[in-house]
């Protein structure tokens, strides 16, 4: 089963591709079946539904550090109307507390701004060795026992498409690859073509994916990890779709995962 993009018309299409071999009596390949099933319009309710769930988990973690906050200043208060001889200490503890919730909402708001504001791709001509090679160099070395790998196919070393968005597209991935393999392990990119189409992949030896988050992984807010934003793959995401391309996560072998990006050739 193969997910991709094409243009039909004047729009960009989704299909699904799905083969079957056929064998006759004498288990010999006899031919192959291919069903292609359309999936636009499925894609699109998908994206709203993720739209509407990132909406309900903004709205849910701007409200968790009010309550702090609103606890926080009731303290202050209370202390200051008691005349408390350990105010100062208070006042001190609640602006640090309330500084420190304030900042993560601004932080989260920022992020996600700029998800909202990403400009549409202006593609150009890249030479992907340096890229990759550029991207990777800020993670050589950070994780002693990790290693950090690269191998690109030959007709796949010049491609075009936006070098800032595909390169903080591979920066998410690295990142998250990254911080999910432990030493002793690997973290690799390889770039090849397949069909025309330019096919990135960054494959890491840690723990894998839980099998109930795989369905959830691109939506906005969506994190399995207990920091941050929960819009790096996200970005990843609507980069790549907004070069119509695709991105699929599968699970490595013997252990973690890898992530494939698929994109067309411009």
């Amino acid at each position: 089963t193969q997910d991709f993009r094409m243009m039909l018309g004047d729009d960009w299409k989704t299909f699904e591709a799905k083969v079957t071999t056929m064998r006759d009596r004498h288990d010999r390949v006899s031919g192959r079946v291919m069903v292609l099933e359309e999936l636009t319009e499925l894609v699109k309710a998908q994206q709203m539904a993720a739209w509407s769930e990132a909406a309900r988990r903004i709205a849910h973690e701007i409200k968790n550090p009010l309550t702090p906050i609103r606890l926080s200043a009731e303290r202050m208060l209370k202390k200051h109307e008691q005349k408390a001889p350990d105010l100062g200490e208070t006042l001190e503890e609640g602006v640090e507390l309330i500084t420190r919730e304030v900042e993560a909402m601004k932080s989260m708001v920022d992020e996600f701004s700029r998800f909202a504001r990403m400009p549409l791709p202006r593609p150009s001509k890249v030479e992907l060795d340096g890229l990759i090679d550029e991207a990777l160099n800020l993670y050589r070395g950070i994780k002693p026992g990790v290693e950090v790998t690269f191998r690109i196919d030959d007709d796949a070393r010049s491609a075009r498409f936006d070098i800032e968005q595909i390169k903080r597209a591979l920066i998410n991935l690295l990142d998250n690859a990254l911080e999910a393999t432990q030493p002793p392990g690997e973290v690799s990119v390889a770039v090849h073509r397949r069909n025309g189409s330019l096919e990135i992949r960054v494959s890491d030896t840690g723990e894998g994916i839980p099998p109930e988050a795989k369905e959830k992984l691109f939506l906005p807010h969506f994190s399995t990890k207990r920091r941050g934003t929960g819009l790096g793959l996200s970005i990843v995401h609507r980069i790549v779709s907004d070069h119509h391309g695709t991105i699929q996560a599968a699970d490595n072998d013997p252990k973690g995962t890898i992530f494939t990006i698929t994109l067309p050739q411009q």
